[in-house]
């Protein structure tokens, strides 16, 4: 029997929190109901032993060749190009990751009758409120990458006008390269940071991302479920800061767990101070009330997600 549910992206942050949910010891239908560890697949272009081999970068007719195989009733698609930077020089390879795969992915459940979860991001945004922006906001991305995501956003509702879309902002967690990893690596090897302050947002962890792809799956995998679940929600954690506040309160807590650090000044600068090849919005804040209310849950605070991750960091060292 053909898996009925697949996770691409199952080496990025968000995707390998979800294979680690899924092969916990939870109890995953008492947590998500219609859920249980036999039906997930997970896909990757690295892929392990226990993955397949699906690159979002590869031709058309491979990926749909691979679904056909494959044959999911749901796709969770947690993969896509994040080198803000580079994507700046790599246009290319950003846009067919980021917005013709996901158009792809979108043709193929529409035809199949079949659904998907796709994840974007608060870059499909620019500076011009500084309020938490709802689903509705108009978007204007300030860079490659935005304007990528955005792009794919479209093509899926375009193609699976019940698809759903989960944007989110600075998502960190104990998997890969983000911002919180960073700090502890830079607070190991240094004594002075300067650090941003004048972007803020939520980080939001991937855990929590993960918790409301499944709740998500969950409801798509009930048959009682009647109401129109697919657009676009925004999914980020409670509160808002900055990235120098977050780096503070990082290392805050990081010295309260015996963390091995050198910092000693960590110093506020202003986004001009620090030019990169993408601009990033000044403004990253996010309205979860759509989801919440869909749900019927209350996202974390950042601070709340930020000590779980250096918790389970310090307890892998």
């Amino acid at each position: 029997m053909p898996p009925k549910i697949l996770v691409i992206g199952s080496t990025g942050q968000v995707g390998r929190t979800l294979k680690d949910i899924v092969h916990s010891n939870l109890d995953l239908g008492a947590h998500y109901p219609n859920l249980n560890k036999d039906i997930f697949q997970f896909a990757s272009r690295a892929p392990r032993s226990d993955e397949i081999a699906l690159d979002l970068n590869a031709p058309e007719s491979e990926i749909l060749s691979i679904l056909d195989r494959v044959n999911p009733a749901l796709i969770i698609n947690a993969a896509a190009w994040t080198a803000v930077d580079l994507a700046e020089e790599k246009q290319v390879d950003a846009f067919k990751a980021n917005a013709e795969a996901p158009g792809t992915l979108a043709r193929w459940a529409a035809k199949n009758h079949r659904m998907l979860i796709h994840f974007s991001t608060d870059y499909v945004f620019d500076d011009t409120l500084d309020s938490p922006r709802n689903e509705n906001a108009p978007t204007g991305p300030l860079q490659v990458y935005g304007r990528s995501k955005l792009l794919g956003e479209q093509n899926v509702l375009a193609a699976l006008p019940g698809g759903i879309i989960l944007r989110t902002s600075w998502v960190f967690s104990e998997h890969g390269t983000n911002f919180l990893k960073t700090m502890l690596r830079l607070g190991r090897d240094r004594e002075e940071l300067n650090v941003v302050k004048d972007q803020v947002g939520a980080p939001t962890s991937a855990s929590t991302l993960a918790d409301v792809a499944l709740r998500f799956a969950s409801l798509i995998r009930n048959p009682k479920t009647t109401n129109h679940l697919g657009g676009i929600y925004h999914v980020a954690s409670r509160g808002e800061t900055n990235w120098f506040e977050f780096a503070s309160e990082i290392f805050k807590e990081a010295r309260n767990l015996d963390f091995p650090l050198n910092v000693k000044t960590v110093k506020p600068i202003m986004s001009s101070q620090y030019p990169t090849p993408a601009q990033r919005p000044l403004n990253s804040r996010l309205d979860v009330t759509k989801v919440e209310k869909t749900l019927g849950i209350t996202l974390p605070d950042w601070r709340e997600s930020m000590k779980k991750v250096l918790n389970d960091l310090k307890g892998k060292n």
